[in-house]
């Protein structure tokens, strides 16, 4: 199974950082390195990933300490072949820039995670998104740390910010619902619970759950009402068909 930061890449930066980081670098950089740096560039965006990723690979095997490429190849190894050491060693390498660059604090974060230091994961996700508030994985990722961190309230507040540019999303919805109810605010645990309900797949299950929660909190009618949604919408088992039987010779 694929470590969560391997799948949710960062939010890509917008053109204007990336001619900025470029112009500031490249520089300083062999031309034979900027040529496949920037035939991975064209080479993503007609969505030929493996070669974007030989070319991202060309440029940082001639020009080590150049964080552009280092930036590309971050995202392309979990999308084309989810190497997790590769990934590792990116992050590692990340650690020696000092740049205010909303996908290099993404690595920085992602490393100090791996290493288990969620102190220092939750510092730089914090300094990502006062630089780019709309990178909305790395809010997800800060709520997932200030949960490790026992830090419910916070994280609440960070899915509420989520989810409000996600409002279809039944995933956060559901996550708030179960902080709510740790949190003993039973109220917006329901709503957020109801509204998950309604947005699932797998609505019946989720229907269940509620019903389980409110009968928990003494609330047997709301109880029954969610209760009759989850036999509204539970998969309905195929009953046999008999097949006519022929009729009799005598």
């Amino acid at each position: 199974m694929k470590p969560a930061w391997m799948t949710r890449p960062a939010d890509r930066d917008d053109h204007l950082e990336l001619r900025r980081l470029h112009k500031k670098f490249a520089e300083m950089r062999s031309s034979q390195a900027i040529d496949f740096f920037r035939s991975g560039r064209e080479a993503r965006k007609e969505n030929r990933l493996n070669l974007a990723l030989e070319y991202q690979q060309k440029a940082h095997s001639l020009e080590p300490d150049w964080l552009l490429p280092i930036l590309e190849l971050a995202e392309l190894h979990p999308i084309v072949d989810g190497d997790v050491e590769a990934l590792r060693n990116l992050w590692k390498q990340a650690v020696n820039f000092d740049i205010d660059n909303p996908r290099l604090l993404y690595l920085k974060a992602a490393l100090a995670r791996d290493r288990g230091d969620h102190r220092a994961e939750k510092t730089h996700l914090l300094h990502l998104l006062t630089l780019q508030p709309n990178a909305l994985p790395a809010r997800e990722n800060l709520a997932d740390c200030l949960l490790r961190l026992g830090e419910s309230r916070e994280a609440a507040e960070q899915l509420e910010i989520l989810s409000r540019s996600k409002p279809d999303d039944a995933f956060v919805l559901a996550r708030l619902a179960d902080i709510y109810t740790e949190l003993g605010q039973n109220k917006k645990a329901i709503q957020r619970m109801t509204a998950s309900c309604s947005l699932r797949t797998d609505a019946y299950l989720c229907w269940q759950k509620l019903g389980q929660t409110l009968e928990k909190q003494g609330q047997r009618r709301e109880a029954a009402k969610a209760y009759e949604q989850y036999e509204k919408t539970k998969p309905q088992k195929n009953k046999p068909v008999m097949r006519p039987m022929l009729p009799s010779r005598r």
